[in-house]
């Protein structure tokens, strides 16, 4: 049996070089220039015709377009968080503030939430992102609420076959 020497940073290294050589990381300036302006475009299309439309139930058509259109937004966001838009962190977080202020979202909030989300992805105590009050990612946060919550994290009396017949 043979061996290949070891190389320098193991093999996330390899794979890393690997993924930089084929071009995957280059930043894509045409690519988020064209989405924001697109998204921007909406924006502020939807609420033109938010206000054209006047007081009416059409609205609520506007109202999906935006909710799309936030979501885009917070999208953008977050490459910015990532600082994946632009080489230096400035513009990323001037563009990162924008567009959460759009989305009515504060962005540096979100960055300390979202880094320490990846500094302790799925570990119970510690990642923000699983600590949602009516949801229980484990056992042990189940059993952890009461009351109301107890309830709304529980998921096995809506399954069971008491309350859906077809299953037995």
């Amino acid at each position: 049996m043979t061996t290949t020497p070891a190389q320098p940073g193991g093999e996330y290294a390899a794979l890393s070089q690997q993924i930089r050589s084929a071009g995957l990381l280059r930043r894509r300036y045409g690519y988020y220039a064209a989405k924001i302006g697109g998204n921007l475009a909406v924006f502020a299309g939807a609420w033109v015709g938010f206000a054209f439309l006047g007081d009416t139930w059409w609205q609520l058509f506007i109202a999906a377009a935006l909710a799309i259109v936030f979501a885009q937004l917070a999208f953008i966001g977050h490459d910015a968080g990532h600082k994946q838009i632009f080489r230096t962190r400035r513009p990323n977080d001037l563009l990162g503030t924008v567009h959460g202020g759009l989305a009515g979202m504060s962005y540096q909030w979100w960055i300390h939430g979202h880094n320490q989300h990846h500094s302790n992805p799925n570990h119970e105590r510690h990642d923000p992102d699983l600590d949602i009050p009516a949801l229980a990612f484990t056992s042990t946060q189940a059993r952890l609420k009461t009351g109301f919550l107890r309830w709304m994290a529980n998921t096995r009396p809506c399954c069971s076959s008491r309350y859906l017949p077809w299953k037995g």
